[in-house]
């Protein structure tokens, strides 16, 4: 099966996919990898055409690679998280955000001060005799005895800010997966995902809320809104210009597509207007519940929008249209 990650003209090998993995050709369509032809064009990392060149084929053991996404815990693939299957030696391209935690422990025997932070390892297995580089957890101790309490938690804090805090960026073969630390782990994502499919998850946690889930695309408008209006907690309320009736019009729309008997409400203050959403229903089965209760489902918050990972083009459009109004 053809290779799909690349970071050039054409297509880079890194490793095969099993049949029936969805690619992302260049004019948006999906297609199962064992179709594509030479000559094809699917789309690459920076949304530009790449040629294929060859088809490589083979037998090798594979792995199943998911990539959770917003979701704790690292045996469970949350909504919208990317699952797939890849050959042994298929080459992920990964970073790891760099965390430097500086901790204190007193009223033991020996009192002292530890940095824990990711480094880059090298080792070679013994069995294969392959030389593996991947992040590691790594600890320095200050001993309070030794330097004093004051200077213990100074030397600690000096080395933790003289780490860079670059992230780290990698490489693993998926045979490896399995060897990384949990803490590595929930610290790496893949920094291009190789299988760039629409694996909707909206649909389904607004039907498990009660709600009807043609509805999607306006409640991805609305959660966009929430979270570009740094909103996120489920009260339906939005701060929004007075005079923009367009904007106040379009939050109308969603609300009322999504449930009509759903009461609107603008209230005027001196910069901003309040736009506050109200339903004859309260808790369960209400907008507001909807709401919340979708976007902790799906991870969405402003600083982790899982909803753009894996969702249609549909429902990510959506979502963007409500982050820029």
């Amino acid at each position: 099966s053809l290779s799909k990650y690349s970071n050039s003209d054409f297509i880079v090998y890194v490793g095969c996919f099993a049949k029936g993995t969805q690619v992302l050709m260049s004019d948006g369509v999906s297609r199962s990898i064992e179709d594509i032809q030479i000559g094809e064009q699917v789309l690459g990392e920076d949304g530009l055409p790449r040629e294929v060149v060859a088809l490589p084929r083979g037998t090798e053991t594979m792995y199943e690679i998911s990539e959770t996404i917003g979701a704790s815990g690292t045996n469970s693939v949350a909504p919208g998280g990317i699952t797939f299957t890849c050959n042994a030696t298929h080459k992920l391209v990964v970073q790891t955000e760099q965390s430097a935690s500086v901790k204190t422990t007193v009223g033991a025997a020996e009192p002292h001060t530890t940095v824990s932070y990711f480094a880059l390892d090298s080792a070679v297995d013994a069995a294969t005799e392959r030389t593996i580089e991947m992040v590691g957890t790594h600890t320095r101790i200050f001993d309070h005895n030794k330097h004093g309490a004051n200077e213990a938690v100074r030397l600690a804090r000096e080395f933790a800010a003289s780490i860079s805090k670059d992230p780290i960026r990698w490489t693993v073969e998926a045979r490896d997966v399995g060897r990384m630390s949990a803490t590595v782990c929930a610290a790496t994502h893949q920094l291009y995902a190789p299988v760039l499919v629409e694996k909707p998850a909206l649909a389904a946690a607004i039907k498990d809320a009660g709600f009807d889930e043609s509805h999607a695309a306006a409640v991805a408008y609305l959660l966009g809104l929430y979270a570009g209006n740094n909103n996120m907690s489920g009260t339906a309320s939005l701060t929004v210009r007075k005079t923009d009736q367009l904007l106040i019009d379009r939050i109308k729309a969603a609300v009322t597509e999504i449930k009509p008997e759903a009461t609107i409400g603008v209230s005027a203050q001196e910069y901003a207007d309040i736009v506050t959403f109200t339903d004859e229903q309260s808790g369960s089965g209400s907008l507001s519940e909807l709401l919340k209760t979708v976007a902790v489902k799906l991870g969405i918050a402003k600083s982790s929008m899982a909803l753009l990972i894996t969702e249609s083009f549909l429902i990510r459009e959506n979502f963007l249209a409500g982050l820029i109004d």
